[in-house]
């Protein structure tokens, strides 16, 4: 095996223990050998990075680091920074891999030239000699628009092999929890004139209660919602109704997260003003949502105390009820429940013990 390895796997590791077996052997099951594993605690104070180089000696490998705690963005930054292999891959440690998941991505990245190829996932785990699914890489021009059309469930980066080079000195955004890969895939497609794509489910996504994407805590929900804000700058030039419908398509999806959680409602109300400012700064309408999104959002507007106001993009005036409130909110804060919807969302409200 080269002394520098073809594919860097980075693991960020925090407290939970469950399932890192699973994911480890994973690794160790691929029929690509020439890796190495870069499992990272980040601070968690549990043995688990004990645990882990307990679950990898004897293999080379695999390299077993422990940092201060900084959240998962920082930690894949770290691997990032240590990663040696021309390709890159994630892994979370509740996850597991298909054995030819490195295999195939190389040899489609190898055969279109491409700078990333992402596959499917899926939520069931892999039997013992299931075999891969059949599918052959093809590419996609502007990858940007083709992920605004396909909503969330193709930004992970882990359903992704990236050319370490061409992703040059690009980095996770430490802020945004649970969301950070969402932008740095968008950024990275940003640069990239064309992906390959390998319509293939190679990667197990476990959903479990502890995961965050389940919990949808305040910090979560935050965070999401603050990706879309930030999502335009990092856009390259679009048609105007492919970036609005794909911006559109997030903030239903945003609502839909917020619709399932448990968290209070002078939060969810804060989070629902947040959407409307999005929408306006964007020259969006809840109009551009079909029927049953647009019910939907009438009825949490309902649950939190909301008037069902309306965005037009015309000189960004208000248009429906609950004008003055908005109004108040967005401007110099005397509207119904302004002051204390800015407190909601500075306040203790979002923070995660």
């Amino acid at each position: 095996m080269n002394a520098t390895p073809t594919v860097s796997v980075i693991l960020p590791l925090y407290r939970v223990k469950d399932y890192l077996a699973e994911a480890i052997a994973s690794v160790r099951a691929q029929t690509f050998a020439d890796w190495e594993c870069l499992c990272l605690d980040d601070g968690s104070g549990n043995g688990m990075a004990e645990l882990a180089r307990e679950l990898t000696a004897g293999d080379a490998r695999f390299a077993v680091h422990a940092f201060p705690n900084a959240g998962v963005a920082a930690t894949r930054n770290r691997g990032l920074d240590l990663a040696r292999g021309a390709y890159v891959a994630f892994l979370d440690q509740d996850d597991a891999y298909h054995p030819r998941y490195l295999e195939l991505l190389l040899g489609a990245l190898r055969q279109t030239g491409a700078a990333c190829v992402t596959c499917a996932w899926r939520s069931e785990p892999f039997a013992a000699g299931e075999p891969a699914p059949a599918a052959e890489p093809r590419l996609v021009e502007n990858p940007c628009a083709w992920l605004l059309a396909r909503g969330t469930a193709t930004v992970a980066v882990w359903t992704k092999l990236w050319r370490h080079e061409a992703l040059g000195g690009l980095r996770f955004e430490p802020s945004l929890r649970g969301s950070d890969d969402a932008l740095f895939t968008y950024s990275a497609f940003a640069r990239f004139g064309r992906v390959a794509v390998l319509d293939a489910a190679l990667y197990f996504y476990r959903r479990h209660p502890a995961a965050v994407s389940v919990r949808n805590p305040p910090s979560y929900l935050l965070a999401n919602l603050r990706f879309v804000a930030l999502l335009p700058a990092v856009l390259p030039p679009l048609p105007r109704r492919v970036a609005a419908k794909g911006q559109l398509r997030l903030l239903a999806n945003f609502c839909k997260l917020l619709r399932r959680s448990d968290t209070p409602l002078a939060v969810q109300r804060a989070l629902l003003l947040r959407v409307l400012a999005i929408m306006r700064r964007n020259g969006l309408s809840v109009w551009g949502w079909s029927l049953g999104k647009r019910r939907a959002w009438w009825r949490l507007c309902r649950r939190v105390g909301l008037a069902p106001t309306v965005w037009l993009p015309r000189g960004g005036k208000t248009v429906g009820f609950g004008c003055a409130f908005l109004g108040g909110f967005l401007g110099e804060g005397r509207g119904r429940g302004g002051r204390g919807a800015r407190k909601a969302l500075s306040g203790k409200g979002l923070r995660e013990k």
